[in-house]
């Protein structure tokens, strides 16, 4: 027969006394189950009665001979927790239902079985009671089956199949009673333990074939089946053979296992968990726990689900203490400590001493093989000894490596906070950061920097810039609690995160309460020290795409930036003031091939005098267009070339470009002053006034048919040498204006001495006109100032015809904007030109009036 038990779930400690109560009830419900199947073959014993057969006294002895050798020597496999156990009884039974009459094979079998498993393997009564029900209904099916089903005459082909089918049912049958009694047991059905029975048939194919020659030969009276039963015999024996083999290279397995798992355990703080549980597993044992006595007692350690307690010792534990040995010992209830393991609930014991000195001993302990194979035998001890040595080493290494676990735990907290103020650093910070992203939060974080620090640490000394800091990082950690994660990263920044997707009004709100609790004074050396803080708010994008932790610090550092330049206290992130943005920098390339392959363009705006429609000029605007896409704004581009050393090149390109445009136009008899704008990069660039020069003269194109727009601000950003420069233009005869005026930073000292022929209204003022009267009496008092120092005036913006009768009543001459047109490429402004020409003619032939119904008068030109 082929055996196949499903061991428990193996624990680290002994059954607990909370589970005597649910023991005595599994025990209870067994024994009704055993009474049951013994109820149910107690019939099926008498039919067997009364179907005798004539047999030889020596094959019945012979038979339960056999039955008792393969009991005793089965195969045993332990693959993992599932232990299998191949005994070769089917040879002996086949050979007992088919030769001995059926209820004498039934006492052979139960005669084998008894003597095994009481004189043997000392079973406990109930164990024993369900394994000779199960043998005895194992037998006595199959009997009932040859007896009804096999043929008459000699023992031939046909009867082979009566006997693999009575084997097979016997089988099932004896494997339904053993999962029965063991689900009655755990109080629940347990299908898995039926798993075993398509491996035990696997099995039994080839002592089934042996039993079917033995059987045919004993019924011709040939001797050469006593042959056949001596090499059944030897091949079990070499079975037998190779099974030990294998057992002892998964022992070396797993005593590699071990040492591994005992090393990282001991690394890792759990060497006593570890310990236990691997013994335990390894050894299949129903239970492992220490022993340790000392000065303070003797007390048991255990570990259950990785969790080590410690309780009281029992006597068992008592008495294994006083014992001594050096050695590992096995013990079992028939033997010194048969009584103590009778107590605690054990049939058998291993143990050993793992440490001792002449304060401490420590014993380890494994009980109760948890499978029914077999028990423990002297290869276990041999195994159990070894892993207690390499168990010993590990617990004298446990109390060196929890000293250099806090020996690392301290540098790590040095690694991971910063020194000043107990605050975690910026590494410990993105690693936050970086989870709370992972863990699909969109986070926000708040980049805190300090505003007047290097004032403290200058007049004060470092060491009170110090306890300044020190102040700060205790208000943050109070006003943002716990929960959240507040960082120094360095200097005098801070950094805030918060997580669980907030809000841009919550984070907001809580910057501004930042914000005031920094604002109130600090004592520091005997003075009140007010040091304000400037916060920048960054968020995770809501796809979570191209977000990261160094994207969302950079961010939150350019909006802190951009709340200290604009004094705003808080700002969050925005792309648009992000002049150093990815997406930016991506541009440059490019920019650069667009520059390089000429495919920006320039277009061209008109500006006409208001009297009478006339156009007098354009202004050159340069644009890049996207093919199938919207074109990439100029403050955009020309920003990046601003910063990236474009600027000069692109310059070049507008410059050439809007000279030849203006020279066609000239030649072609179109008196058009072509006005262009310099960066303030080109102000300060040595030669720019040579290249124009070189320009014009390469294009034929007078000097006054070119206008130079700088800025206000361009021009006091570096008075003195922005002064030259366009002192060196009008000596050139090139036109200088003043573009935006009104919106920067001006001087009329310095405004008196420009060598300036015209100032350009900026269109924020022009779009209030009639609406706003504070707009109405600046556009005025600009004009009233260029007329008084002899300078055109042009109005930028220029929308409505109510506009420009406005800026006429106020005295403007000339105007530029979407009244008139839109900036237009060349052909198209040349086309608009010719109609707008033609509609003036129209009008003033007709007698319109009014600022787009142009009468034909003298020419008027920009000065």
């Amino acid at each position: 027969m082929a055996n196949s038990d499903d061991s428990h779930s193996t624990t680290t400690a002994p059954p607990a006394a909370a589970s005597d109560a649910a023991e005595r009830a599994g025990q209870g419900r067994v024994q009704a189950i055993a009474a049951a199947f013994l109820t149910i073959g107690t019939p099926g014993l008498f039919w067997l009665t009364r179907h005798p057969r004539p047999d030889a006294w020596w094959l019945t002895v012979g038979v339960i001979a056999l039955l008792a050798l393969a009991e005793l020597f089965p195969i045993d496999l332990e693959l993992r927790h599932e232990s299998h156990s191949f005994s070769f009884a089917k040879v002996p039974t086949v050979i007992s239902v088919f030769l001995l009459a059926p209820f004498v094979a039934v006492l052979a079998r139960l005669t084998a079985s008894a003597i095994v498993l009481i004189a043997v393997k000392r079973q406990p009564p109930i164990k024993l009671v369900i394994n000779l029900l199960a043998h005895m209904l194992e037998v006595m099916i199959a009997a009932a089956l040859v007896v009804l089903l096999r043929p008459p005459g000699p023992f031939g082909v046909p009867a082979w199949g009566v006997a693999a089918l009575a084997v097979t049912a016997g089988d099932a049958v004896a494997a339904f009673v053993i999962s029965s009694a063991i689900s009655a047991f755990q109080g629940r059905w347990e299908p898995g333990l039926l798993s075993g029975v398509a491996t035990g048939l696997v099995a039994g194919v080839p002592d089934v074939a042996l039993a079917i020659a033995m059987v045919t030969m004993i019924e011709a009276g040939q001797a050469a089946a006593w042959v056949v039963l001596a090499s059944g015999i030897a091949f079990v024996a070499v079975c037998r053979a190779y099974s030990k083999i294998r057992a002892r290279y998964q022992a070396m397995q797993l005593l590699d296992r071990f040492t591994r798992a005992i090393a990282g355990a001991v690394l890792n703080g759990t060497a006593t968990g570890a310990l236990l549980s691997e013994t335990a597993e390894i050894l299949h044992a129903d239970g492992a726990w220490l022993i340790v006595a000392d000065a303070s007692g003797t007390r048991r350690i255990t570990a259950v689900d990785a969790v080590v307690a410690e309780a009281a010792a029992e006597p068992l534990d008592e008495m294994i203490a006083r014992h001594g040995v050096a050695a590992a010992r096995l013990e079992t209830d028939d033997g010194p400590l048969g009584d103590a393991l009778a107590a605690a609930g054990h049939l058998e014991i291993i143990y050993c001493p793992v440490s001792r000195d002449e304060t401490r001993t420590v014993v380890l302990v494994v009980a109760d093989r948890s499978g029914s194979v077999r028990p423990f035998d002297d290869e276990d001890v041999t195994l159990f000894e070894t892993l207690a040595s390499h168990a010993g080493l590990a617990l004298l290494n446990v109390d060196l490596v929890n000293q250099l676990r806090d020996e690392i735990t301290v540098t790590e907290h040095q690694a991971t906070h910063d020194a000043l103020t107990g605050l975690p650093n910026r590494t410990l910070f993105q690693a936050r950061l970086e989870s709370a992203i992972e863990g699909g939060e969109r986070p926000a974080v708040l980049l805190i920097d300090l505003d007047r620090f290097k004032d403290v640490n200058d007049t004060l000394g470092h060491h009170n810039g110090d306890r300044l800091l020190r102040e700060i990082a205790r208000r943050l950690e109070s006003s943002l609690g716990t929960e959240r994660c507040v960082a120094r990263l360095g200097g005098d920044e801070f950094a805030a995160l918060l997580t669980g997707s907030p809000s841009r009004a919550d984070a907001l709100g809580l910057a501004f309460d930042l914000a005031a609790t920094l604002e109130r004074p600090v004592t520091v050396a005997d003075v009140e020290v007010d040091v304000g803080a400037s916060i920048g708010i960054a968020f995770e994008s809501a796809d979570g795409i191209g977000t990261d932790t160094d994207t969302l610090l950079r961010q939150a550092d350019v909006a802190m930036y951009t709340a200290k330049a604009d004094r705003s206290v808080v700002e969050i992130y925005s792309a648009d003031r992000d002049n150093y943005s990815p997406q930016r920098l991506s541009l440059v390339g490019r920019l650069r091939s667009a520059i390089d392959n000429g495919d920006l363009v320039l277009n061209y705006q008109p500006q006409v005098a208001l009297a009478t429609g006339e156009v007098v000029g354009v202004e050159a605007l340069v644009r890049w267009p996207q093919p199938g896409r919207d074109p990439i704004p100029p403050d955009e581009f020309i920003y990046i070339a601003e910063h990236t050393g474009l600027i000069r090149p692109l310059s070049r390109l507008v410059i050439d470009r809007a000279v030849i445009q203006a020279a066609r136009w000239y030649h072609q008899g179109r008196r058009l002053r072509m006005s262009l704008n310099l960066s303030p990069h080109n102000l300060v660039e040595p030669g720019i006034v040579g290249v124009i020069a070189g320009k014009l003269a390469a294009a034929e194109l007078p000097p006054d048919r070119l206008m130079i727009e700088v800025t206000e601000s361009t021009v006091m950003a570096n008075p003195k040498r922005t002064l030259g420069l366009l002192n060196e233009l009008r000596e050139l005869g090139v036109g200088v204006a003043i573009d935006d005026f009104g919106t920067g930073t001006s001087s009329l000292a310095y405004l008196t001495t420009l060598p300036a022929n015209e100032l350009k209204i900026d269109k924020s003022f022009v779009f209030a006109i009639g609406s706003d009267p504070t707009a109405d009496s600046i556009v005025r008092s600009i004009i009233d100032l260029g007329r008084n120092l002899n300078l055109a005036i042009i109005a930028e913006g220029v929308e409505t015809e109510q506009a420009a009768e406005t800026l006429i009543d106020m005295g403007c001459r000339f105007a530029q904007g979407y009244l008139y047109s839109r900036p237009l490429e060349v052909r198209a402004f040349e086309h608009w030109h010719a109609n707008h020409d033609a509609d003036r003619h129209a009008a003033g032939r007709a007698g319109a009036t009014g600022p787009t119904a142009f009468a034909p008068s003298a020419r008027a030109e920009l000065n």
